[in-house]
């Protein structure tokens, strides 16, 4: 329980925290339910996304300000520190890439198989830390890693279409057995 009270030293910190993971998981949902009946979008993807990252930038503004006792003085302390405002662009010109590229993909698979197959991130960014930046992984993170990569595996595995397949391939077996006997009996001169 302390540990709960260190991530989260107040109520606010809680509240964010909840509404961050809520907006994340229903973003999928929102995009899909936004497709029309051809699977496009009738309004402008690019525009939305900057629209959200003006909204999440007031958002922290006012976060960041809002009950401080001396208050900051934000223009300030950009022209301040302007080199590691710079530093930032190239982290926010990737979360554009990756925040455009969430339309295109939601327009191509379900939300289930979107945030699933987003996970395995987590397994191309582990293999590039052991193998290109030589990190060791633990034999407890190598053991995720196989779990998350089975959980990929498994919600792509379509079982239906096996069935199907299966039941085909049974019918065909099942027609071919008696044209087998048929021909056995034609041999042997049985009527």
């Amino acid at each position: 329980m302390k540990e709960c009270f260190k991530l989260f030293p107040n109520k606010e910190a809680f509240i964010i925290f909840a509404l961050y993971i809520i907006l994340f998981v229903f973003q999928g949902v929102f995009v899909t339910a936004s497709k029309s009946n051809y699977g496009g979008y009738d309004y402008n993807t690019t525009l939305v996304v900057l629209l959200s990252e003006v909204l999440k930038l007031v958002a922290s503004s006012i976060l960041y300000s809002w009950r401080r006792e001396n208050k900051p003085r934000l223009i300030k302390a950009v022209y301040v520190n302007y080199k590691l405002l710079l530093m930032y662009f190239i982290p926010s010109l990737l979360y554009c890439f990756y925040n455009n590229l969430a339309f295109i993909n939601l327009s191509h698979y379900d939300p289930t198989s979107y945030y699933i197959l987003l996970q395995f991130r987590v397994v191309l960014t582990a293999l590039l830390f052991q193998f290109l930046f030589k990190r060791k992984l633990t034999f407890i993170q190598w053991i995720s890693l196989g779990i998350l990569t089975i959980g990929c595996m498994v919600k792509n595995f379509d079982v239906a279409s096996i069935q199907s397949n299966g039941d085909t391939t049974l019918c065909k077996l099942n027609c071919i057995q008696p044209t087998r006997e048929a021909i056995k009996t034609k041999r042997l001169g049985e009527p």
